[in-house]
């Protein structure tokens, strides 16, 4: 796939998420020469201990998007293929008393109020970091910018919730334009994966069983 392939992509405003370990990975391949196993099989070489779904969402979906977008210029043919299986599981939701539970545990009040967030809007952990400070009225409701989907949409705040982020210190974001937003409130800065491991070390402590926070508040 080659790079000026994808800058055909770029250029027509689409997005530049995933794109650059497939850039990298294909090099000057012809765009007409990768076909449904090739791809299949960079997504095994890319992420070879990832689940499906990632290899779907973060190979076989924006391949698939270049090549098809080429197509539609006349570049090459058209190309549709299957991704790989996904398992379908049901995870066990956490409930109010669990949220009450995990925050009273937590020392630090960012942390509680990061799951309180999750589980009254139906967040995920990277779309609960940074909409508190700058979608949200702190009234009735936050905008929040879905991160595997692309999409935005609206989830009601309510009282517990506001009460918690409103009592949380004010926390300055770095930017080359500052706005009266940009003093929020929360944690909005801590890299997910390091939100994650604070999650389970305070589920741990309260003794409480690792649940999840999807199919929770708003839908998704």
């Amino acid at each position: 796939m080659a790079e000026s392939k994808c800058a055909l992509y770029l250029a027509a405003g689409k997005p530049s998420r995933f794109l650059a370990p497939l850039v990298k990975y294909w090099g000057d391949a012809k765009i007409a020469d990768i076909n449904s196993g090739s791809i299949r099989q960079s997504a095994i070489d890319l992420y070879p201990n990832a689940k499906n779904s990632t290899r779907n969402r973060q190979v076989i979906v924006p391949t698939l998007a270049v090549i098809n977008h080429c197509a539609e210029l006349g570049h090459c043919s058209p190309l549709r293929m299957k991704r790989f299986k996904v398992d379908t599981k049901i995870k066990k939701p956490v409930t109010l008393e669990w949220i009450n539970a995990f925050r009273a545990a937590a020392e630090r009040p960012d942390i509680g109020a990061l799951a309180l967030f999750m589980f009254a809007t139906g967040a995920r952990v990277s779309e609960a970091r940074c909409p508190m400070g700058r979608h949200c009225t702190y009234e009735q409701w936050v905008l929040i910018r879905q991160t595997k989907l692309g999409n935005e949409r609206r989830a009601h705040i309510p009282a517990q919730l506001l009460v918690a982020l409103a009592n949380l210190p004010a926390t300055e974001i770095p930017s080359p334009s500052p706005t009266p937003q940009q003093e929020i409130r929360g944690l909005v800065l801590s890299p997910p994966p390091a939100l994650n491991r604070s999650r389970s070390t305070v589920a741990a402590t309260a003794s409480l069983q690792r649940s999840t926070t999807k199919g929770s508040g708003s839908k998704r």
